[in-house]
């Protein structure tokens, strides 16, 4: 069972390091060493059990690469995205990711979140009913 509180716990710095460079493959090599000591503090033991932890999360949350997510988005919205774009996305904050062992990783909710914040990827929905200008009127 997992303690909450070994995270008041500083994990060792190269443990730290390897972690916030995204390079989740060094830093379990690293914990599975500490872990492995049999002087290593108790409470640095918990906090890196914690971190393990941690870590399978963030994996399981940034699950595709960025050429999964070129296919997904080509196949989510065929007539308004170009194979490619995902970078230009990038680049202007509009999708999740993570660099995950010299990778950029993408949220699992890549193509939901697309659709929301990439402009002109997702086909805007009108209603049959008013024109635009009788919805303005409406609503003022």
């Amino acid at each position: 069972m997992l303690k909450l509180e070994a995270q008041a716990y500083p994990l060792p710095e190269a443990i730290e390091s390897a972690v916030k460079a995204g390079s989740f493959s060094l830093a379990n090599i690293l914990m599975d060493s500490y872990l492995a000591d049999k002087n290593c503090p108790l409470e640095t033991k918990e906090r890196i059990e914690l971190e393990k932890h941690n870590i399978e999360i963030i994996k399981d949350c940034y699950p595709y690469t960025m050429e999964k997510v070129d296919e997904l988005l080509m196949e989510a919205y065929p007539d308004t995205y170009k194979p490619g774009k995902v970078h230009s996305y990038i680049l202007n904050g509009d999708l999740d990711w993570r660099f995950i062992d010299g990778r950029i990783m993408m949220a699992k909710r890549v193509v939901e979140n697309a659709a929301k914040r990439c402009a002109g990827l997702a086909p805007v929905l009108e209603d049959d009913n008013q024109d635009s200008d009788s919805a303005l009127r409406d609503n003022n």
